[in-house]
């Protein structure tokens, strides 16, 4: 595995990464030749990291052809550089959420599997100066991942009576702590089944009953942020 953490060069010039886009690239390929699994590390949230270069990130990314990714948020520790760096500021946790869901659907998108979401518990928490840490970060992505998806079927059908989900999802359909079950499904009966697709969701309501493709959704949603991201970027 690569740590690459961006594969934009202001963004590793100013994290002081000590390399390049392009000698990440020369490095994939090279593990990749020689038969090796390759994976790639990234970090959100990194100083002069924002969504245009996250997109660029991962669609430089996927034509180097990783076979898995790790994504972390950035955080400022205690004894750091980053910790004496003036006028940076660590993302908050509902916008890393929102880009770790980008990158999640991203690489699963193209196949490639996601190894981990989120950091593993500090020896000492008290340590982090400042930072989106959550020890349930990747749940609470996925949560979000979810509620973005059953949101849009209830744009689709109006209330939902009853909603068949594969039981591998159930617990992303309910939500970190509930909260898609409490700010979307209130007065939906959940039926987790074993013959599902993951990727299906069977939604009845008193007019009709309809499948819905999370795959479908997910292409929308990235299709979606690229181009309004590169909208915003030639408004600027």
């Amino acid at each position: 595995e690569l740590g690459v953490q961006s594969l934009h060069d202001s963004v590793l010039k100013q994290a002081k990464r000590g390399y390049t886009a392009s000698q990440v690239a020369v490095a994939s390929k090279m593990i990749r030749k020689r038969g090796f699994v390759l994976g790639h590390q990234f970090m959100i949230g990194l100083p002069g990291d924002n969504w245009h270069r996250l997109i660029h990130t991962v669609q430089t990314s996927i034509q180097l052809k990783p076979d898995m990714v790790r994504v972390y948020p950035t955080l400022i520790m205690e004894g750091t550089a980053l910790a004496n760096l003036k006028g940076y500021s660590t993302l908050s946790l509902d916008e890393a959420i929102k880009r770790a869901r980008f990158m999640v659907e991203f690489f699963e998108h193209h196949g490639v599997r996601i190894l981990r979401v989120g950091l593993h518990p500090p020896a000492d928490t008290k340590a982090i100066i400042s930072g989106p840490y959550h020890p349930s970060f990747k749940s609470m992505v996925n949560s979000h991942i979810w509620g973005a998806f059953i949101e849009h079927i209830r744009e689709q059908t109006g209330k939902i009576e009853r909603l068949t989900v594969s039981d591998r999802v159930v617990s992303h359909v309910i939500g970190f702590q509930k909260q898609n079950l409490v700010s979307l499904l209130n007065e939906t009966k959940i039926i987790a089944v074993k013959w599902l697709s993951e990727n299906s969701v069977v939604a009845q309501s008193k007019s009709l009953t309809e499948v819905f493709d999370r795959q479908k959704f997910r292409s929308h949603y990235l299709t979606k942020t690229i181009a309004d991201c590169q909208r915003e970027t030639l408004n600027l």
